[in-house]
């Protein structure tokens, strides 16, 4: 006999969900929510990830390995982040499609201390 789980939103009862990890301040919070929930909440950040510093733990290890390198794949609030810091500074590119390479190096240089 086969058992299967359904999780559902902590936010709207819907199945489907996935638990994500949510940093407020010092304190973390596990919420399930579905991808659209999901991606709603990366839309609000994206306006401050973009403008924010990366905190590195003392040890240099925050104990998660980003999504990029999970699944090759920059997470939506990331390439949020990337494509409005690139037209604050002068930019140009295609509003979809990959990024230019000379936008991500710029991005990167100037994120990295």
């Amino acid at each position: 006999m086969a058992t299967s789980v359904v999780v559902l939103s902590d936010l709207s009862g819907e199945p489907g969900a996935t638990t994500r990890r949510v940093t407020v301040g010092s304190t973390s919070y596990e919420v399930d929510m579905t991808d659209s929930e999901f991606n709603d909440y990366e839309t609000v950040l994206a306006p401050y990830v973009a403008v924010g510093r990366k905190v590195v733990n003392p040890s240099g290890f925050s104990g998660e390995v980003p999504l990029r390198r999970r699944t090759g794949r920059r997470s939506s609030v990331e390439t949020a982040a990337i494509k409005s810091w690139g037209r604050q500074n002068g930019f140009q590119f295609k509003d979809k499609g990959r990024l230019p390479q000379v936008l991500l190096d710029a991005y990167q240089a100037a994120h990295t201390r």
